[in-house]
């Protein structure tokens, strides 16, 4: 009888959360993708039929491909008969395979740093777990489905747990605390130096093999993302850029993303924090030096340019709404093939939008997104994968799995510091996606799932927090809404209506210098003047906001806006989203997501046209 096969590899927290720099994080994503296409390419070539990845996915090591860590197939009955533990014991073994080649290369460039008996002792631990069963594949494939995945869950459960392993004295890894440092205690300066680490950092085996493993591919750093919107200004004067590319390119040791993998950031393919003078004397530590000798030239190439870049970016996390779901009713193997293959391919148009926004992506696999983008594009990326997702699910494409399979993209948005820890602007991402998920009483009159939330996060005070539905046509603006987009490469002012709109508006008209920097002080002094409305007055709604209205205008139009142009497009955004003084507080919290968005956006504009404007308003 067909076997219906699941196989789960991980632990996901420890192969790819545990991270202190940006290379850890994609190295982490990419070494779980790879070991999972090695135990799937391992199924496959036993005869067994790939349902999860899709079954023409290309399984060669290094391929473009995300694979997740599930893998589902179809084992068929002969002839010959396929014996499904060999099957599940064949891919263990390719797992840990292609997860020893990751470990050889590694121990083989820094063995004179490495402790081997430690290190020896990891490798051959628990690092990687592998979890598998098998159920007859009966002609009901969805309960087989279900049942199979139940047994890989509580297979899960009921995880092996080895003896404690340690040695007294030795420091544990700094990315996750889990298991002892490998480094040697004599490890000199310049092993560390290429490892990248820290005053005090230790690295355990995983930890080295994500500083080292597969070759020299630097991942592009925070900073760089951060910098994206003021190098695209800075090559508008192209000489004085050429001068600055120069004088970075004579510092000997500096890291450079692959720009073979990551040709977005070919114009300046240096690591950014050099951009940063308040960053040199760091630096100039990481690269071994007692002195800055070798930065006077950089300096004076930026002190030319006449401006620093914006220390904040954007980090993206995308999750598509009702995926479990749809899968759960589909009835058929090949239906559910059919799906896959449809996820892996808006998982690979994914990738290319984001590289086409300027940013660059962590883990693109199914429904699943993690990327960094610099904050002028954030938005505009996102509505393009919400965009593209809902072309790959239209109501249509599965009708075997359900009249009310229908499938959305929520989106989440973290604005953050790029000095912040890598673990907390992760958690400012996942927690920007979980608000889209799953709307709070703030958000009223909204709808869970469907969404894009916005969050600000500045070094100093509470974080600014938005959200709305995406929209399939027209807007609830009493409730404020986004619409679907048509923005693909277009200027962040080019969106359509919505919040995603509003904000690019306000963006516009703080960077062009039309809103006071007193606007939303004025917003919160009139809110607070009618949040107290009388009770007996509470049921006249539209007195009470024709008052507000009326009122900020009033303010606004004396002092807080330099044109009439602006006065006229902020009437109609206060007309169309103000009701109360809750809904002038949320678009006060919009104007401060907006500066965030301005000054991006203004640094990516030519350095004439940026110049001409004043000085520039850092908003650190």
């Amino acid at each position: 009888m067909p076997q219906l096969l699941a196989l789960s590899i991980g632990p996901v927290q420890s192969l790819i959360a545990a991270a202190r720099r940006t290379r850890d994080l994609w190295f982490g994503s990419y070494l779980l993708s790879e070991i999972s296409k090695a135990a799937a390419l391992a199924v496959q070539q036993a005869g067994g039929k790939l349902i999860f990845p899709a079954p023409d996915a290309d399984l060669k090591p290094d391929s473009d491909l995300n694979v997740a860590n599930v893998i589902l197939a179809e084992l068929p009955d002969g002839p010959p008969a396929i014996d499904a533990r060999k099957v599940a014991a064949n891919a263990k073994d390719a797992a840990r395979l292609r997860w020893q080649n990751f470990a050889d290369v590694a121990f083989a460039k820094h063995q004179d740093a490495i402790d081997k008996t430690r290190w020896d002792e990891q490798i051959a631990s628990d690092v990687i777990e592998f979890f598998s069963a098998w159920v007859p594949l009966a002609a009901d494939y969805t309960a087989s489905r279900d049942r199979v995945m139940r047994l890989i869950g509580g297979r899960k459960q009921c995880a092996n747990f080895d003896s404690a392993r340690g040695a007294a004295g030795v420091p544990k890894s700094s990315l996750d605390g889990m298991r002892e440092s490998v480094l040697n205690v004599n490890a000199s300066g310049s092993d560390r130096r290429k490892l990248h680490l820290g005053d005090g950092e230790q690295l355990d085996a995983l930890g080295v093999i994500k500083r080292v493993g597969a070759g020299n591919q630097p991942f592009p750093s925070v900073a760089r993302i951060a910098a994206d919107p003021w190098i695209r200004g800075a090559q508008s004067t192209p000489k004085k850029f050429e001068e600055l590319t120069a004088a970075c390119g004579q510092v000997s040791g500096i890291s450079q993303p692959d720009t073979g993998r990551y040709p977005q950031f070919k114009a300046f393919p240096f690591e950014a924090t050099i951009l940063f003078p308040s960053r040199h004397a760091e630096l100039i530590e990481e690269l071994g030096d007692k002195k800055d000798d070798r930065m006077p030239a950089v300096k004076d190439a930026l002190r030319s340019l006449g401006s620093e870049p914006e220390p904040y970016l954007a980090i993206l996390v995308a999750d598509g709404d009702g995926v479990g779901k749809c899968i759960s009713s589909v009835t058929e193997a090949e239906t559910h093939r059919k799906f896959t293959k449809t996820l892996a391919a808006f998982s690979a148009g994914a990738k290319k939008t984001i590289s086409e926004f300027q940013g660059a992506a962590i883990y693109c696999g199914g429904d699943d997104v993690l990327a960094l983008l610099p904050v002028d594009k954030c938005l505009a990326c996102a509505a393009k994968l919400r965009t593209d997702f809902a072309s790959a699910f239209p109501a249509s494409a599965f009708p075997a799995s359900g009249a009310n399979c229908r499938l959305t993209l929520s989106v989440g948005i973290a604005i953050g510091h790029f000095m912040e820890p890598l673990e907390d602007l992760l958690e400012y991402g996942r927690s920007a996606e979980r608000h889209a998920k799953v709307c709070t009483p703030a958000d009223r009159g909204q709808k869970d799932r469907n969404a894009l939330a916005v969050h600000l996060h500045k070094r100093g005070g509470a974080p600014v927090k938005l959200r709305a539905n995406w929209k399939d046509a027209g807007m609830d603006r009493s409730s404020p809404q986004l619409s679907p987009t048509t923005c693909a490469g277009e200027p962040l002012a080019n969106l359509d209506a919505g919040m995603d709109r509003t904000l690019a508006d306000l963006a516009q008209f703080i960077s062009d210098g039309r809103f006071s920097n007193r606007i939303v002080a004025d917003m919160e002094n009139v809110a607070r003047l009618h949040e107290n409305w009388p009770e007996a007055q509470k049921n006249q709604q539209d007195q009470l906001a024709a008052a507000i209205r009326a009122d900020f205008m009033r303010v606004a139009a004396a002092k807080a806006v330099t044109s009439k142009e602006a006065v006229d497009r902020l009437r109609e955004i206060v007309r169309t989203t103000v009701t109360d003084s809750a809904s002038l507080r949320r678009l006060a919290a919009e104007i401060l997501v907006a500066r965030q968005l301005a000054a991006a956006v203004r640094q990516a504009q030519p350095q004439s046209a940026y110049q001409k404007k004043g000085p520039h308003e850092h908003t650190d």
